[in-house]
């Protein structure tokens, strides 16, 4: 690019100082330690999880594992920073977006006193993941400035990706898959485990792959790496082709609208900010975005053909020709009635954070009550298929209001910017486009913030957001007394340690989990589950492995103590977090029993006139 802007605050220098006192000043991260540990967390889960059975969640537990521990040890490490401060704030700071999202995730902490949390394990979960944004978010703000880092993890990102459309392509040719791609011939997934989490994340890469050419063209225009930047720039060229090919075959159009959007957004705040030449600069990677998904439509007619019925349903419902929806489309709008039912059962505080999925069930069978002719579909799912929607549900009006207030002042000062000319870097157009992708999604797809993995880099795009667009002081904001800020140092450094080893027993609890699946001898079976409900996280998962156990041993030895037992132990884990599984397994055993009451209790959740309670002979309490 022709055109070179002075750095200013929240520019990104290429090579700061080794000897400046921004790199090792007290309450600071040395840089050794911030930018591998961040660069893992940010680049490497997409890629992994945990091949064979030596893990029960083998898809999820590793990318936990490998977002977490780095954020997890970089948080301890500011709060020891932050205490041993010889001034009351050091060099660290919370500028104004990072205390408002920090009074969001207070809320969400106090919501058990207004709300019924009937799983522990859920919401601690939910916490932990939570704070592990907001941490990252002030981490990123305080200590991510270099802009070779930045171009590291954007590659490594596209990278990440290029890789999971490889792996994809192999899946959904059904060949013999080596040990390290996720074993689900057919699927278009990668290593991510669900197509339109595939799609997400590869439509992340591809923006990001934008940015990052721009970034080499900056590079080389103010004398950088002359001798390889027209290497790195075809080498990033190449990658961007291989994710646009991706993003198109996943035929997820969440995915293919975000990334629209995202791009249009960037295009256009960066030729306001920074004239023709961002414009005519971005043409080359503009012209391989679209001839990559040219080739991809025309040659992988297997993933087009699979794409145009997607669009044909979509396009035929949105005209009002309902009967021609999909099958998932039609369970899309079930999902959405359902969460607006369960928010208007709880409109002000909401069902608490992570219980959405455990109020699933019980919102539906209140919209059928309603409604007992509706033809909607009846269904289980997890997530909203909105995340904006979800987080109303969980957090009620009063949570959904001040999250759109934060969005909205945000977007608001981005526009101001904008409408100035503000000198902006391209890491903070980057940030505008990436959240503009994310939050597009946020709007009617599904779960973006429900995965590590990508939701870290809403966190990172927030934090460049926040110092390059937003105040970096309100008079609210500031902290005068040096013991709060001491204490709020030694909150998040216990915090981080707390999660660290709640974590550690996770992982040790989810292993005895998959080995007590694996073993034939019901004592052994029994002490490893044992083991495993020592784990605050994944307590709950111990709890329904109890109610298998004593099932499994009912039928195998006749025996009525373990079948009351198993039942008693199933309804107790089914009524904490009711799901369909649970709900199946009970409603065949009380058929069998011949318990009219408790057939009664457990149909009442499945849509009315999809079944009959018919009276049958009575069986003796063994299996």
């Amino acid at each position: 690019m022709n055109r070179n802007h002075p750095e200013t605050r929240g520019s990104f220098p290429t090579s700061p100082s080794r000897n400046s006192k921004e790199n090792f000043s007290a309450g600071f991260l040395p840089e050794w330690l911030f930018y591998p540990l961040i660069t893992v967390s940010l680049v490497i889960p997409n890629l992994v999880f945990a091949p064979g059975a030596f893990f029960f969640q083998s898809l999820h537990l590793l990318k936990w594992v490998t977002a977490f521990t780095p954020i997890a040890i970089l948080a301890f490490a500011a709060g020891l920073s932050i205490v041993a401060a010889q001034k009351n704030r050091g060099e660290f700071r919370v500028d104004p977006l990072g205390w408002l999202w920090l009074f969001l995730l207070l809320y969400v902490t106090a919501q058990p006193l207004w709300v019924r949390v009937t799983s522990v394990p859920t919401f601690v979960r939910e916490w932990l993941f939570f704070a592990s944004l907001f941490i990252t978010a002030i981490l990123c703000s305080n200590m991510f400035r270099r802009r070779d880092m930045m171009m590291l993890v954007l590659f490594g990102a596209g990278m990440n990706a290029a890789l999971n459309v490889l792996f994809a392509e192999l899946q959904v040719r059904s060949v013999r898959l080596p040990f390290f791609i996720l074993p689900v011939p057919g699927n278009y997934v990668g290593n991510t485990g669900q197509q339109n989490m595939l799609g997400i994340w590869v439509a992340m890469a591809v923006l990001s792959g934008l940015a990052l050419h721009l970034m080499l063209l900056e590079e080389r225009a103010k004398g950088h790496r002359q001798n390889s930047s027209a290497i790195f720039v075809g080498m990033n060229l190449s990658v961007l082709a291989v994710n646009s090919w991706g993003v198109f075959s996943t035929t997820s159009r969440q995915s293919l609208l975000a990334l629209l959007v995202g791009i249009t957004v960037f295009l256009l705040a960066g030729g306001r900010l920074r004239g023709k030449d961002f414009v005519r600069s971005m043409i080359p990677g503009l012209l391989v975005i679209a001839l990559a998904m040219g080739a991809a439509y025309q040659f992988n007619t297997g993933r087009t053909q699979a794409f145009v019925e997607k669009a044909e349903s979509l396009a035929k419902g949105a005209i009002g020709e309902k009967g021609e929806l999909s099958e998932a489309d039609s369970g899309r709008l079930s999902i959405y009635a359902t969460a607006l039912t369960m928010l208007k059962e709880h409109p002000l505080g909401g069902v608490g954070l992570g219980h959405f999925k455990w109020n699933y069930l019980e919102a539906q069978r209140e919209l059928f009550r309603r409604y007992p002719d509706s033809k909607l579909k009846w269904q289980y799912t997890m997530w909203a298929h909105s995340e904006m929607l979800h987080w109303f549900c969980e957090t009620g009006i009063i949570g959904g209001i001040f999250l759109l207030a934060i969005l909205s002042w945000c977007a608001l000062r981005v526009l101001k910017a904008i409408r100035s000319k503000k000198e902006v870097s391209l890491e903070g157009l980057w940030s505008v486009g990436m959240l503009t992708l994310i939050w597009t999604v946020a709007l009617w797809g599904e779960r973006p913030f429900h995965r590590i993995e990508d939701a870290l880099w809403m966190s990172l795009a927030f934090s460049f957001l926040g110092r390059e667009f937003l105040p970096r002081d309100f008079a609210w904001a500031e902290i005068r007394r040096p013991l709060i800020w001491k204490g709020f140092g030694i909150t998040v450094a216990v915090i981080a340690l707390a999660g660290l080893v709640l974590l550690g027993k996770g992982v040790v609890a989810d292993h005895a989990l998959a080995m007590a699946l694996q073993t034939r001898d019901a004592q052994v079976q029994k002490s490893l589950i044992d083991r495993a409900a020592g784990s605050l996280l994944f307590r709950d998962l111990a709890d329904r492995a109890y109610a298998e156990h004593y099932l499994a041993v009912a039928v195998a030895r006749r025996d009525g103590e373990a079948l009351a037992e198993g039942l008693a132990r199933l309804e107790n884990y089914f009524f904490r977090q009711p799901q369909t599984r649970e709900l199946n397994v009970l409603i065949g055993w009380y058929g069998r029993l011949g318990s009219r009451e408790k057939l009664e209790l457990f149909t009442s959740y499945l849509k009315p006139g999809s079944y009959s309670v018919q009276p049958v002979e009575a069986l003796s309490s063994a299996p």
